[in-house]
């Protein structure tokens, strides 16, 4: 009986080391697994970053190209506004004398 009892330890023992064993192994994988996360996550992050950066500068241009639009049919519609600017840099119609006062 005794000689049976000390197999029944000895197999509990090994019992007890494989899955110290195992679970040794498990923890090896997952530290593995987040360390060859990290780099792909660090440049997720930076692909990101730089998405959120170039979609400010589209909507900053897209502002900016309606701005413009709106000045070129101002352009195109307000000749009162056109010859006013024409007047600011000194432009004259054929046949004007265009006297300029300094301030």
């Amino acid at each position: 009986m005794c000689a049976r009892m000390d197999k029944l330890h000895q197999n509990k023992f090994l019992q007890k080391i494989v899955q110290g064993f195992f679970f040794a192994g498990f923890i090896g994988i997952v530290v593995t697994g987040m360390m060859m996360a990290k780099p792909r996550y660090e440049k997720a992050q930076r692909l990101n970053e730089r998405r959120d950066h170039l979609l400010q500068m589209i909507e900053e241009k897209q502002r900016e190209i309606a701005d413009i639009k709106s000045r070129q049919r101002r352009f195109n519609t307000d000749r009162g506004f056109v010859e006013s600017l024409a007047r600011m840099n000194r432009r004259v119609r054929p046949n004007e004398i265009l006297f300029v006062f300094q301030d």
